[in-house]
């Protein structure tokens, strides 16, 4: 018990702990995981002065395997410009760093972690990188429920799924794009919200949540999540 209360920790410590800060845009999330440890983890970073980075993935299954495979992960996806991270790469041979499309990052991370018949993992993955000035949010789905999109005069759009998970996929991810306009909001969520079961055996479901997040949509961001 001491363990896993002491790896949660650790896992608890890699998730956002400062949010980007700019005036144009604002940034919650929130991480509830069913057991000591998850195999979902998640991050919102700033790449530079104009591009800000958000992924969640989730691994199969539950517990300590997929909180490993979850960690080394985010690792390898780390705002730190240095060549250990995917998110950057080489900016034309002087020695500089320029931003990896998403497209490219799923395409490296399915390299990386291809499906192991041993332990039977793999992960769905939504990655993104917002534009701060057009508004234009750039991203690929690799398994994973697309973002929502809460547009400001009522509307509800949810992104497709371009891809398969990350570990199975045989073909290049599909890079798609979405714009927000001044009072949108974009929610990226697990199926741990949408398959979490009441006590009767009754499933969420998604339909329930996009219900939730529109009648919230007009408070504050915490509280929507909440």
């Amino acid at each position: 018990k001491r363990n896993l209360e002491a790896a949660a920790r650790i896992q608890q410590a890699m998730l956002p702990d400062k949010l980007p800060k700019t005036t144009a845009y604002a940034f919650a999330w929130k991480y509830l995981p069913s057991e000591e440890l998850a195999g979902d983890t998640l991050n919102i970073f700033q790449l530079d002065d104009r591009h800000i980075a958000v992924y969640l993935l989730d691994v199969t299954g539950h517990g300590t395997a997929a909180a490993l495979l979850a960690v080394a992960v985010s690792r390898i996806l780390s705002p730190v410009p240095n060549s250990s991270s995917i998110v950057w790469q080489d900016g034309g041979g002087d020695g500089a760093l320029s931003i990896t499309p998403p497209m490219h990052v799923a395409a490296e991370l399915n390299y990386l972690f291809p499906w192991d018949s041993d332990t039977g993992q793999f992960f769905t993955l939504v990655y993104g990188i917002l534009d701060t000035v057009t508004g234009e949010f750039r991203f690929v789905t690799a398994g994973h429920p697309g973002p929502v999109h809460l547009k400001v005069e009522g509307g509800v759009l949810q992104a497709p799924v371009e891809g398969l998970p990350i570990g199975l996929a045989t073909e290049s991810y599909v890079e798609q794009v979405l714009r927000l306009e001044p009072g949108d909001r974009l929610v990226l969520y697990s199926d741990g919200i949408t398959e979490v079961m009441a006590p009767d055996g009754q499933i969420f479901g998604r339909s329930r949540m996009l219900d939730v997040l529109t009648r919230a949509r007009d408070t504050g961001l915490d509280r929507s999540l909440d």
